[in-house]
């Protein structure tokens, strides 16, 4: 089981580290979706603060699954934006869904891997 961990560990983190890190240096563009997922990000875009703290997340999160270091709070800090990113994949663009559901899937293992020290916070 630590293989698998540390596999889907690097995976993931090599992932979100390069998402959270294109945000920053937009070293590639994703492909562009439906005009309604279209409209809603650039919405969210010109919020002006959004991107960055997500980006920032993102950083973070995978430099803590990449180190090994703080992984359980990289994971609950990472839970809500893998959720968006997900739900908002089905909403718009369900063709486009496949890479966040697979890291989606990845968080949820490693959440499995380390359900002990998530325990404190279900009592």
């Amino acid at each position: 089981m630590k293989k698998i961990d540390f596999v889907i560990r690097m995976l993931l983190g090599i992932g979100i580290l390069f998402f959270g890190m294109n945000g920053f240096f937009d070293w590639f563009t994703p492909p562009e979706g439906p005009e309604a997922e279209v409209n809603f990000l650039y919405s969210l875009y010109r919020a002006g603060y959004v991107f960055p703290i997500v980006n920032t997340i993102l950083i973070a999160s995978g430099l803590s699954l990449l180190t090994n270091k703080f992984v359980s709070i990289g994971l609950i800090i990472l839970a809500p934006i893998m959720l968006n990113i997900v739900l908002i994949h089905l909403v718009f663009n369900p063709k486009g869904a496949l890479l966040g559901g697979i890291f989606f899937v990845f968080m949820v293992i490693l959440y499995f891997t380390r359900r002990k020290s998530f325990s404190p916070l279900f009592k």
